[in-house]
């Protein structure tokens, strides 16, 4: 099997980092946020990578909450899901960050 190209035009530094996410999703008619816990592999100044037992579409617009220790709190950040697909019983994301 051949490696796929790397489209990446920042590093990443790998981290192993805990990370809960807010997805909007629709139920019967009616929208909810739904909170989701994580796994944060790389990340860069442009997005990061992130693996969950939720299934994330392309396009999908996600509020992370991002543990900052040294301040004790999380930073809200947004991103949208640029590529998903499933890795064992898990599923792993590309997220772009978004303003």
């Amino acid at each position: 099997m051949t490696r796929a190209e790397e489209k990446r035009t920042d590093p990443r530094k790998s981290v192993n980092q805990a990370i809960s996410f807010e997805l909007l999703m629709a139920e019967k008619k009616h929208l909810r946020n739904v909170q989701i816990d994580g796994l944060c592999s790389d990340i860069s100044r442009y997005g990061l990578g992130l693996t969950t037992d939720c299934l994330l579409e392309e396009d999908n617009i996600l509020r992370l909450h991002f543990p900052v220790s040294e301040l004790n709190t999380t930073l809200p950040l947004y991103a949208k899901v640029v590529w998903s697909r499933p890795v064992d019983a898990d599923f792993k994301a590309g997220l772009r960050f978004v303003a």
